[in-house]
């Protein structure tokens, strides 16, 4: 994991093999996107490393519904209370219903190309090619 600040209270976290914002000010903190599922330990600690508290997150934004921006969503919403947002066009697919990702074959013809391999291991490892449900709600109420 490496955390960097790209602007002020603006935190970029490089995950295992997907990334995630953390923005924080004087009011608290908010969480964009999540991890995959197996990430969520990560996404803890990256919180905790910038001297924040996981419970207090005002909120986490899902910016569209794939299982490596969704992975932490349900831990979040069940574990704190931690409203989960997302905009309306992507609830389906964040909450599970509908599920629009890369499949095994599209990714088995890329295995050539440097680091899709590894990348593919991680996924499996990641939990991230089952179906997972979270509690998230649109933008517009």
């Amino acid at each position: 994991m490496n955390v960097s600040e790209q602007a002020p209270g603006v935190f970029f976290v490089e995950g295992p093999a997907s990334n995630w914002l953390i923005v924080r000010d004087a009011s608290g903190f908010l969480l964009i996107d999540g991890g995959y599922p197996a990430d969520r330990d990560v996404v803890l600690e990256s919180i905790r490393e910038l001297g924040l508290d996981p419970a207090d997150a005002k909120a986490m934004l899902i910016t569209h519904g794939h299982v490596d921006h969704t992975g932490s969503a349900a831990y979040f919403s069940r574990t704190f209370g931690t409203p989960v947002l997302c905009s309306p066009e992507e609830l389906a697919h964040v909450q599970g219903k509908e599920k629009h990702q890369v499949t095994f074959g599209q990714v088995l013809v890329r295995a050539w190309r440097p680091r899709v391999f590894q990348w593919m291991l991680h996924v499996i490892k990641a939990k991230a090619l089952g179906r997972t449900s979270h509690a998230c709600r649109g933008l517009d109420g």
